[in-house]
């Protein structure tokens, strides 16, 4: 059986967030630094990123999904980040419906 797109898309976050934890140089795999955090979102939401007009933004979205405040951003907190800006695509969508798909995201 082959795997649905919803499927192919959780196993592409997971690897996406395994390949930038791993990039630190301290023992822990399974988190997100700042610099790591921002590795990721400049590289893998780059569409994201040009909606972005605050440079402090990103340091701001970090603190705020940093729910524990250790400075490091586990599994957990990225998905709720990633919710979060899955909510945000969402009501834009709704809001301005259009766009060579029916919705105005960027592939």
């Amino acid at each position: 059986m082959s795997r649905t797109k919803l499927e192919q898309c959780a196993d592409d976050y997971i690897d996406i967030f395994q390949e930038f934890a791993r990039q630190s140089k301290d023992t822990e795999t399974d988190t997100l630094n700042k610099t790591e955090f921002k590795n990721l979102i400049e590289q893998q939401m780059p569409c994201f990123l040009k909606q972005v007009r605050d440079p402090k933004a990103l340091n701001q979205f970090f603190a705020k999904v940093d729910a524990n405040k250790d400075g490091k951003i586990d599994f957990v907190e990225c998905t709720k980040l990633l919710s979060e800006f899955l909510l945000l695509c969402h009501e834009k969508l709704v809001q301005h419906e259009g766009g060579p798909h029916g919705h105005p995201h960027c592939h």
